[in-house]
């Protein structure tokens, strides 16, 4: 949920790259590297969403803005950085999907049935998306999920983090 990843050993180089979603609309991180402690903190309130980092010094992160209006990617250095902005309509997952969520429901919300089809098109070009929507509509997500191939894991956690804006892990289930 906090998105924060080494991009160089020790964390000297890193990218924070926030996830919202699966009904939270807060989380914060706080991390220790050999260069000192990295946070990072997210939230969604009042139709404005708020991303606080502190990168330590000798350090650096690209910071990948969520549901940002200009997709915006910014680079920084060691100290303090906070962004808030309005993300655009309908880009954030609604709150209260989870794993017993029809399918039904999760393509009725606009944002995440487009999230769903682009990443089931990514995943499975061949398989028409609505065929699957229509013969598996009533199911929840658990059960959708579980249906897809034991090899296509990538696929499942990609899906999940489709309708719920968050990493799905098979422990969940």
């Amino acid at each position: 949920m906090g998105g924060l990843t080494p991009v160089e050993p020790g964390y000297r180089t890193m990218r924070i790259a926030p996830r919202p979603g699966g009904g939270l609309t807060r989380a914060a991180l706080a991390h220790r590297t050999p260069h000192g402690e990295v946070r990072v903190a997210w939230r969604v309130a009042g139709g404005r969403m708020t991303v606080e980092a502190t990168v330590p010094d000798g350090a650096a992160a690209t910071v990948v803005l969520p549901h940002h209006p200009d997709g915006l990617v910014t680079e920084v250095a060691g100290g303090e950085h906070a962004w808030s902005y309005e993300p655009p309509a309908g880009s954030l997952p609604s709150a209260g999907h989870d794993l017993d969520t029809p399918l039904r429901a999760l393509l009725a919300d606009r944002a995440v049935r487009a999230a769903l089809e682009a990443a089931f098109a990514r995943h499975f070009p061949d398989v028409p998306f609505k065929q699957i929507a229509r013969r598996l509509g009533d199911e929840p997500l658990r059960t959708v999920l579980d249906r897809i191939p034991d090899a296509a894991g990538d696929a499942r956690a990609d899906l999940a983090a489709a309708a719920l804006g968050t990493r799905w892990e098979q422990r969940q289930c």
